[in-house]
């Protein structure tokens, strides 16, 4: 196990943990965010595993998943908002 794998995994889950109000909010950010957000999450996913990052890696996969959860709920409402 490396620092640098430490240290990027704990500010990454920083990160993580900061996206839980926003799951649990009604207000969502532009659907355009989450999806370039989850992109990149699954770029630094990949650059990581390459790395041998392992604890980076999951906590970037674990990012992705949790933006790709906040466009789904922005993509919903919005869709909700429109039968109305």
């Amino acid at each position: 196990m490396q620092w640098q794998d430490i240290v990027l995994a704990t500010c990454i889950l920083g990160f993580n943990i900061a996206l839980f109000p926003t799951i649990f909010s009604q207000y969502k950010p532009h659907a355009g965010t989450g999806i370039m957000t989850a992109f990149f999450q699954i770029v630094s996913f990949i650059v990581y595993s390459t790395l041998q990052l392992w604890y980076s890696a999951a906590m970037a996969l674990l990012n992705a998943t949790l933006w790709s959860i906040i466009v789904a709920q922005k993509i919903t409402k919005t869709r909700r908002e429109r039968k109305l």
